[in-house]
């Protein structure tokens, strides 16, 4: 059995390839990944003891983040966007 040069370089290839990918797993993975679900959610209707026959309605969220990745995150805000009726 000889070992030309193309076989050489298809061994090379395979081991370049190799060592990219476990580098490319690497730098990927030492990234911060959030994740967050929406935990539970619930609107109540209330009479407004200020204004009788007034309706309120107050509504309360769970917001439950996680950091799934190896590298800390940092800068992380969660906030509302939308505001209810006035």
């Amino acid at each position: 059995m000889e070992f030309g040069l193309a076989t050489f370089w298809k061994a090379a290839s395979y081991v370049v390839m190799l060592v990219v990918g476990v580098y490319l797993k690497q730098w990927l993975e030492r990234k911060p990944k959030l994740q967050y679900w929406l935990h539970s959610a619930t609107g109540i209707s209330i009479e407004d003891p200020n204004n009788p026959g007034a309706i309120l309605h107050p509504n309360t969220h769970t917001v439950v983040p996680q950091n799934a990745g190896k590298q800390s995150a940092t800068n992380v805000r969660l906030g509302h966007t939308t505001a209810g009726p006035v």
